[in-house]
């Protein structure tokens, strides 16, 4: 089963497989590890992913989605060389997988060599011509080389492919840009924004595919972990979600322990609209993992919806202290202060969010919001402005001088600032595609 996350620019596509070892000992433990990083990859442990994917190759070195997702982890926190010869490894093991040679044309890409990277997305669109990942990052190469029209025309195909992607429309937007076709180019930036930010639609065929496959494994082992896990995503894929709550309640049943499935149960709870079980259930994955900062912060949420404003603001401390670089933690959190009243302490929050990311607008109309609510900002002020004199290459210093400058209604000066932001950010070309698998 495949699911695209956004990060960054980077859509990456997870896989669940389980491992073929022919020692079932070895083949249960290279699994469960694999399971394990996948988990620890989704709230951006990346360090504990690398470890967890480590151990399944190491009880099945044949093991292709483990060494594709450390290849993609390792390529994430820049260690380009050894996710490399990762990627490589599992083409020989598996060498008709379009997926694999995406992922190792986005690491050759960050090497600088460009030429080998567009070699390698050409191999993954021969063997997969509706592959939309391969052709945007194909687009994206030819981009960084000065070729507009090569990228224009692979970025167009990738949206064909995939019309309802926003990183792909954002990327060809950007193309049709940088050759000044403008009117074109404005008419892409606004197919962006009004995609739905969360994902594409799924593709009802593949998913109720996924269904039947998962059911008939159930039917041949009724406490099949996997399959259950599978078909209660799959089933929520498609809004069929007592089926998705049936489906994890039996995940639940069979591994009691384990915060991914009491997470997936209290989220399709919620869509059900079972708020109390909900709740329960994410109080049950925190038990099973009490750093699960994702279970902490939409506990959070629901706290706060219910009016038990400290309890929500504990678990918005919980979810920022297990992950402290989710802005959107930090934002949710400052919300929540300045709710509450706690204006200084709201101000420090969106001051984080935007230190973790320069570039999420909510924060920065937060943050201006929020000084303008306090009586006397003066010094919060000068803190931001002398932050971009200490460091003057950050992004985040400049947002912030920015943000100063326009409450102090130097707009000239607020319009320079974030001039420099965006020299200091460096102009995105276009967004990668990456590939984690998930079966």
């Amino acid at each position: 089963m495949t699911e695209l996350e956004n990060l960054e620019g980077m859509l990456r596509e997870i896989k669940i497989e389980q491992s073929e070892a022919p020692d079932e000992n070895a083949r249960k433990k290279a699994t469960e590890h694999f399971e394990k990083g996948v988990a620890c990859y989704r709230r951006k442990g990346l360090e504990e992913a690398v470890a967890e994917f480590r151990q399944a190759i190491g009880f099945d070195s044949d093991y292709v989605a483990a060494r594709n997702n450390l290849g993609v982890v390792l390529c994430e926190k820049g260690d380009l060389e050894e996710a490399e010869a990762q990627l490589r490894a599992a083409i020989t093991l598996r060498d008709n997988d379009a997926d694999l040679y995406v992922n190792l044309g986005n690491v050759l890409s960050d090497r600088g060599r460009l030429g080998e990277a567009l070699a390698t997305y050409a191999e993954a669109t021969n063997h997969d011509p509706k592959n939309a990942v391969a052709f945007n990052n194909k687009g994206v190469a030819y981009h960084k080389e000065g070729k507009l029209d090569l990228a224009i025309t692979n970025l167009r195909k990738a949206s064909e492919i995939a019309p309802k992607n926003r990183a792909i429309r954002y990327n060809l937007a950007n193309a049709l840009n940088d050759k000044g076709e403008v009117q074109e180019a404005g008419r892409e930036y606004r197919r962006a924004m009004i995609i739905d930010k969360d994902e594409d639609s799924p593709d009802k065929a593949l998913v109720e595919k996924e269904i039947e496959k998962n059911r008939a494994e159930i039917q041949k082992n009724p406490d099949n972990y996997y399959a259950y896990f599978n078909l209660g995503i799959a089933l929520g894929q498609i809004k069929d979600y007592d089926g998705a709550v049936k489906a994890c309640r039996e995940a639940v049943r069979i591994r009691p322990d384990d915060a991914t499935a009491h997470f997936n149960l209290a989220y399709f709870l919620g869509e059900k609209g079972d708020t109390a079980e909900e709740e329960k259930e994410y109080k049950e994955a925190i038990r099973c993992e009490p750093a699960n900062s994702s279970a902490h912060h939409n506990l959070a949420i629901i706290l706060e919806k219910k009016g038990d404003i400290d309890g929500a603001i504990a678990e918005y401390r919980k979810a920022v202290i297990a992950n402290p670089s989710d802005w959107e933690y930090h934002h949710h959190l400052g919300d929540c202060l300045e709710g509450n009243g706690d204006i200084d302490g709201a101000i420090a929050e969106y001051m984080e969010a935007i230190k973790v990311n320069p570039n999420y607008g909510s924060a920065q109309s937060s943050l201006q919001s929020a000084l303008g609510k306090k009586g006397n900002p003066s010094e919060v002020l000068n803190k931001l402005k002398s932050e971009a004199t200490q460091h003057p290459d950050k992004t985040y210093a400049q947002v912030w001088l920015a943000i100063a400058l326009t409450v102090e209604r130097d707009h000239s000066g607020a319009i320079s600032a974030y001039q420099r932001a965006v020299q200091r950010s460096g102009r995105i070309e276009g967004g990668k595609l990456a590939v984690i698998k998930e079966k």
